[in-house]
């Protein structure tokens, strides 16, 4: 997938965070001279939620989305986040609408 290829591309040796579900990358570095955070959605074909094996933005994705942001906002040191956006689509299955998909992608964009 491309967004893994442009994560990998701009972020260099930045350092992974941890903690998060295996379908995002995440990584604080340093672009010129100011500190970042990247961040993808990637694929993952051991995702517990068959549709979200191919990329797309499922429940752990939004959950984990949200975290990701809020513990770039709650640090205190101001800095731009780079969003790495290729995904085909939201995951649509019954398992994610009753587990609640609408209020993790709500929080991720609430973040």
């Amino acid at each position: 997938m491309r967004g893994l290829q442009w994560f990998n591309a701009l972020s260099g040796d930045a350092a992974p965070v941890s903690g998060l579900p295996n379908s995002l990358k995440v990584a604080d570095g340093v672009l010129g001279d100011q500190p970042v955070r990247f961040i993808a959605v990637v694929t993952d074909p051991q995702n517990r939620f068959p549709r979200a094996r191919n990329g797309e933005v499922g429940l752990l994705e939004g959950w984990g989305l949200a975290k990701a942001v809020d513990e770039a906002i709650n640090t205190g040191d101001k800095r731009p986040l780079i969003a790495i956006v290729d995904v085909p689509s939201q995951a649509y299955g019954r398992r994610e609408e009753a587990l609640g998909i609408h209020q993790a992608l709500a929080a991720a964009a609430d973040s």
